[in-house]
């Protein structure tokens, strides 16, 4: 009995607390050991390769392992959020919180976990800098290495360098990303995700690393002195995944001494280009702003599209980077850091710098030459990369007379007088458009002024204009006589799938019935969505590849208006047999002569899905004796106006056409306004007189 009564009590406490406890919910996470294989992953109440939690006090807690009867003492330090630190005990077979505890000796184990997908955090080094590092063999001081900047502030890129005397040194690229730092004593630590060049995959062992680091000069020191380069740290690295054999800046796998590199500003982006602080491509695709924060030397190019022409193949992915040669425009969604260098040519309309790129974690140096179009109008010409600041505005990296231009237009421009004032006919289209948006004209015939943009650049076909044109759709969920448009912008016309039909239902039992159904379109059965959703595939197979002679509509350019109603409004008028005309709006921006061709930008009246207004380049170049040819534009008001080639010329062309300038070519305003009031007017007693026919009609029945 007395043996029992001691054995309960030994136990009772261990007991008492078995109902346990819990981990701090900012703890919960998926997290990283060396030397474990698995992840370790931290829940509620479960810490997945120790045990399950029963009692806790403060940093310390018992755990009960849950594949053999023992418990051990876990004393958890939280260094980040991304870093936990701990010491333990063995497992014992039994015992208490208080008991088991004190086993943990001074010279126990440090184990530390990162967690595996931490948000990165704001390194604490601000390059550039230059070091030197020894890794056991001597210090390699030449070359030196040197730290460069990312776009990213939680981004470093570390260029090692080899010295052929040293051994053990060798020319490395690394991308270090910060996820955790904190102070311990007078040192600080660092824990980086360590990314390589070579493209060879790496072990999750392999890609955390752990820093120990002083700086050794103040700023109190640095105030003192004048000299913005005496800023100087001594950093240690770990070998492996862990923090516990850092103990001094001094020691490590390889120790490195930091300088930080005089930055001060080189030179400025001129008056003309910073007072509109933003710039945007005619397709939008990038914006240019100038960073007033930073004396207006710095700017950021944001890309929203891909630009093949500029970018080259540097892939990176949540586990790996490829570095290949830096990429000239940045990735979609990424931005890029130009910062002026050095002035190459200032003139009051002409501005070429050689300035220094930042796109992610590469960089270089690389050209810019922007030439002053009008007070809110530039071109840019942006050469190529280079890794020596010497080389980058100068062949084969920048020609000016090989180097295609950007054209730019500041984000507050203003509308201009149009070049012209009338109505002149369209003649000779050489370059067709085509448009079919069925749904936005569906009711066509009832609205002839639609808000629609003929020279978006979804409709640039190089076949003739089609426009598919029908009755507003029933009420009833769908009709054998008008489509109904779906979900994914999709319309089908009954009438054109009606001789398809049995061969794609006669495989189906109880055909003609449900042939009927279908043919109905009105039934909820799931027999029939299912045959119209076969119907839908196929029908939209037919639609892309033909259309009925009675749908078919060719769209031809009319007219096109100058100033008619306000002196900065343009219009593009197109007609077919149904619809009477279409006209498409657009306010005249400003613009230049350059070589005989008048250069003029305008912005459709009609935003995009995006709600910005898509902007164009119209180019007029006269003939004699008063032919003016009209070219449209989308990307570029000079598509690469510097290389040769058919195809050269008609890159990113939208429309070309010709207008006569001779008093038979044009019509004033005036006159259209009043025939279309006129045509109004007829249009109403047209209407009013059908109305009063068919009443009577009906009166007569």
């Amino acid at each position: 009995m007395t043996y029992w009564l001691v054995l309960i009590l030994f136990v009772w406490p261990v007991t008492v607390s078995s109902e346990g406890c819990k981990f701090p919910t900012r703890w919960e996470g998926v997290w990283f050991q060396s030397g474990i294989r698995q992840s370790i992953v931290v829940q509620a109440n479960r810490f997945s390769i120790k045990g399950k939690c029963l009692d806790s006090d403060g940093d310390k807690f018992l755990l009960s392992d849950e594949k053999k009867p023992c418990y051990r003492c876990v004393v958890i330090h939280e260094k980040h959020h991304n870093v936990l630190q701990y010491k333990e005990t063995f497992c014992n077979e039994m015992g208490t919180l208080k008991t088991i505890c004190p086993l943990i000796t001074g010279d126990a184990l440090l184990y530390s976990m990162f967690r595996e997908t931490g948000n990165p955090m704001q390194c604490p080094f601000k390059p550039p800098y230059t070091f030197t590092y020894n890794r056991g063999h001597g210090d390699c001081k030449n070359p030196v290495s040197t730290v460069e900047a990312c776009t990213q502030d939680s981004r470093l890129l570390i260029r090692y360098q080899a010295c052929p005397d040293v051994e053990g040194s060798e020319s490395a690229l690394e991308e270090v990303e910060c996820i955790a730092g904190w102070k311990e004593g007078s040192y600080r630590f660092l824990v980086g995700r360590v990314h390589h060049s070579n493209g060879i995959p790496m072990s999750t062992e392999d890609r955390f690393k752990c820093f120990i680091y002083e700086r050794t000069t103040s700023q109190r020191q640095l105030k003192g002195s004048g000299v913005s380069g005496d800023v100087e740290y001594r950093v240690a690295q770990s070998g492996d995944a862990t923090c516990s054999g850092l103990f001094s800046p001094l020691e490590g796998s390889r120790t490195m001494i930091l300088k930080k590199e005089t930055s001060e500003t080189k030179c400025t982006f001129p008056l003309w280009l910073t007072e509109y602080q933003r710039w945007r491509t005619l397709d939008h695709g990038k914006t240019f702003t100038f960073l007033h924060h930073h004396n207006n030397s710095t700017l950021k190019l944001v890309s929203t599209t891909l630009d093949h022409a500029f970018t080259t193949q540097t892939i990176q992915t949540s586990h790996q980077f490829f570095y290949n040669q830096p990429l000239v425009a940045p990735l979609p969604g990424h931005e890029m850091k130009l910062t002026c260098q050095q002035e190459m040519e200032v003139a009051p309309y002409r501005f070429t710098t050689m300035a220094h790129y930042v796109t992610g974690c590469q960089s270089g140096y690389i050209c810019l030459d922007f030439h002053r179009r009008a007070n809110d109008l530039a071109e840019l010409q942006m050469g190529q990369p280079s890794r020596r600041p010497e080389d980058a505005c100068n062949p084969p990296n920048f020609d000016a007379h090989a180097t295609d231009s950007i054209t730019l237009v500041a984000s507050k421009s203003d509308f201009r007088n149009c070049p012209f004032k009338g109505i002149y006919e369209i003649k000779k289209v050489s370059k067709s458009i085509s448009w079919s948006d069925v749904s936005t004209i569906s009711q066509g015939n009832n609205n002839p002024n639609l808000p629609v943009d003929l020279l978006t650049s979804d409709m640039h076909h190089q076949s003739p204009m089609m426009l598919t044109s029908t009755s507003p759709p029933s009420p009833k969920r769908h009709s054998s006589e008008h489509y109904e448009k779906s979900s994914d912008d999709w319309s089908v016309v009954y009438k054109k799938l009606q001789p398809d039909l049995p061969s794609l239902v006669k495989s189906r039992k109880n055909t003609s019935k449900e042939f009927g159904r279908l043919s109905e379109y009105g039934d909820d059965s799931d027999d029939g969505e299912v045959i119209l959703r076969r119907v839908k595939r196929k029908g939209q197979r037919i639609l892309n590849s033909k259309t009925t002679a009675e749908d078919e509509c060719k769209l031809n350019l009319t007219s096109i208006m100058f100033s008619c109603g306000s002196a900065d409004a343009l219009e593009l008028v197109a007609a077919c047999p149904r619809i009477a005309h279409l006209r498409s709006a657009y306010k005249c921006h400003g613009g230049w002569k350059e070589n005989g061709t008048v250069h003029q930008i305008i912005s459709s009246d009609s935003p995009s899905a995006a709600g910005w207004r898509k902007l164009y380049c119209l180019t007029y170049v006269k003939w004699p004796p008063d032919r003016v040819q009209v070219s449209v534009y989308a990307d570029n008001c000079n598509p690469d106006n510097n290389r040769t080639g058919v195809t050269a010329a008609d890159e990113g062309l939208v429309l070309s056409f010709n207008i006569s300038l001779s008093p038979s070519g044009e019509t004033p305003c005036n006159e259209v306004n009043e025939s279309s009031v006129v045509g109004s007017t007829l249009t109403v007693v047209a209407v009013a007189v059908g109305l009063l026919l068919m009443r009577q009609s009906s009166a007569d029945r």
